[in-house]
C-alpha cells in the first residue's frame, strides 16, 4: 500500500503551490530600488547579498538602517564595489569584498547579482535575483529584470551557495574578507 494515493497527492501539491509566490520586475517598468528598500525595510532576520555593482546610495542607507535594528547584513561584492565597502565599513557594517591578490595575473568577475531576505514578508525567506545589479545605471539607464521567489528549496539553495561562498573566500588568498574594518 502506497503511503500516498494519487488523488491525495495532487491536493496537497496544489495547496502547497499556492502557499509560495514569485514576482517579476523590469527596470524599464517598475520601481525596482523603491521595491528593494522596502523589503530590506521589512526584514526582521537577516539579509545575505552577493553583487558585482554596488553604488545605490538608498540601498546603502537601508542596510545600514537595518544593520543598525539588529539585521545581520552579510555581503560579498566584487573589487569594483571598493567604495561602497569603503563607505558601508565607515556606517557600522562590515562587508566582505571580493578582491585579487597582487600574486593573480587573473581574476574572474565576481558577477552574481542576488538577494537573500531570511526572515521577510509573512515571516518567510525570500531570494531577489536577476541581471539588476544595485547601481544607478541598473535603476535609470539598463533594461534590467529581477526576479522575487519565495521556494523554500530555492531560498534552500541559494543560502548554502551563498554559506559555501563565504567559506571559499576566507580559504583562497586571491580574496580577502572584511578589508577593511571598522575603525580601521
Amino acid at each position: 500500500m502506497s503511503f500516498m494515493s494519487p488523488r491525495l497527492f495532487i491536493p496537497i501539491f496544489l495547496i502547497s503551490l499556492a502557499w509560495t509566490k514569485s514576482y517579476v520586475y523590469f527596470s524599464d517598468q517598475d520601481p525596482i530600488i523603491d521595491l528593494l528598500v522596502k523589503r530590506i525595510e521589512r526584514e526582521k532576520e537577516g539579509i545575505d547579498i552577493a553583487i558585482y555593482s554596488f553604488t545605490h546610495p538608498r540601498i546603502a542607507d537601508a542596510l545600514t538602517r537595518a544593520s543598525h535594528r539588529g539585521v545581520e547584513v552579510r555581503l560579498i561584492m566584487d573589487s569594483s564595489s571598493r567604495a561602497m565597502a569603503d563607505k558601508l565599513c565607515e556606517a557600522g557594517l562590515s562587508p566582505v569584498a571580493v578582491v585579487a591578490s597582487e600574486k593573480e595575473s587573473f581574476r574572474p568577475l565576481f558577477h552574481h547579482k542576488f538577494v537573500i531576505f531570511r526572515k521577510n514578508e509573512s515571516n518567510r525567506p525570500w531570494v531577489w535575483t536577476g541581471s539588476f545589479n544595485l547601481s544607478r545605471a541598473a535603476e535609470k539607464k539598463n533594461f534590467e529584470n529581477v526576479l522575487l521567489v519565495d521556494t523554500k528549496s530555492v531560498v534552500h539553495k541559494y543560502r548554502d551557495y551563498f554559506d559555501s561562498l563565504m567559506k571559499a573566500i576566507e580559504n583562497k588568498p586571491f580574496y580577502l574578507v572584511n578589508y577593511r574594518s571598522n575603525g580601521s
